[in-house]
């Protein structure tokens, strides 16, 4: 799930650099294209709210199963491994 993080904020990153060049090219072509840049840039910046959504989403579901999973350790005493329960060995 680590990789999974890494790979969507990577993703995050890109779209944030395109939001940027698109916002440069907006500039450029305010005079004749005004209109149809805004609402395509619009959309670019809902879309990447969804992604940030998504990732925060993934990201406090992942904390929730660490804890759930620790929890579940300490309350047990054992680790479930290949099917086969294994003491916790305590010192």
């Amino acid at each position: 799930m680590f990789l999974q993080e890494k790979a969507l904020e990577k993703e995050i990153a890109q779209l944030d650099k395109q939001i940027r060049n698109v916002e440069l090219q907006k500039e450029e072509l305010d005079k004749t294209e005004g209109p149809l840049l805004s609402a395509l840039l619009s959309e670019i910046k809902e879309k990447l709210v969804d992604v940030r959504a998504v990732h925060k989403s993934v990201k406090r579901m992942e904390e929730e199963l660490l804890q759930w999973s620790l929890y579940r350790y300490e309350i047990t005493g054992s680790i479930i491994m290949d099917g086969e329960n294994k003491p916790h060995l305590r010192e």
